[in-house]
């Protein structure tokens, strides 16, 4: 069973995922509001212990799935200025 909190939650996915197909842009910019709502809630002093470590464990791995979506393009960058900055310094 879902607490009231849970379930605002999953209504809110299953909306915003009914009938449309989920890019990587769309995931990233999810995950990206999720882990500052997590951030906003861990703020407020008079939550339980439990409450702060799950905000804790959800923000970091909302973090870590960004990280592992935006890796491959950081990735290309560098060796795209790479690239660049060998083909300057031979001219």
């Amino acid at each position: 069973m879902l607490t009231e909190e849970e379930r605002t939650v999953f209504d809110q996915w299953e909306k915003e995922l009914e009938g449309k197909e989920i890019t990587i842009p769309d995931l990233k910019n999810f995950l990206e509001r999720q882990q500052a709502l997590a951030l906003t809630q861990f703020e407020n002093y008079e939550n339980p212990k439990e409450k702060d470590l799950y905000l804790k464990v959800y923000s970091r791995i909302c973090r870590q799935i960004i990280l592992f979506i935006e890796t491959p393009e950081k990735v290309k960058r560098i060796r795209e200025d790479a690239i660049k900055e060998e083909i300057k310094t031979k001219k």
